[in-house]
């Protein structure tokens, strides 16, 4: 576990102090879709659909052919 935990750092530290993804999200006013992990698939699934839908985002859901 720890090997891979130092693994990880070591993957994921910017060598150019790069801001996080969640930093930019901030910023930038964005709002993301937070769920709890013992949440259930499907009920998780449910939620971020209805997420979708309030904040007008189900244009980039919606390509069509």
């Amino acid at each position: 576990m720890e090997r891979r935990i130092k693994a990880y750092r070591l993957a994921n530290n910017s060598e150019v102090a790069e801001p996080a993804v969640q930093d930019f999200f901030k910023t930038q006013g964005i709002q993301f879709y937070k769920e709890s992990i013992q949440t259930r698939t499907r009920d998780a699934l449910n939620g971020f659909k209805i997420y979708i839908e309030r904040v007008s985002l189900s244009v980039y859901f919606c390509f069509a052919n």
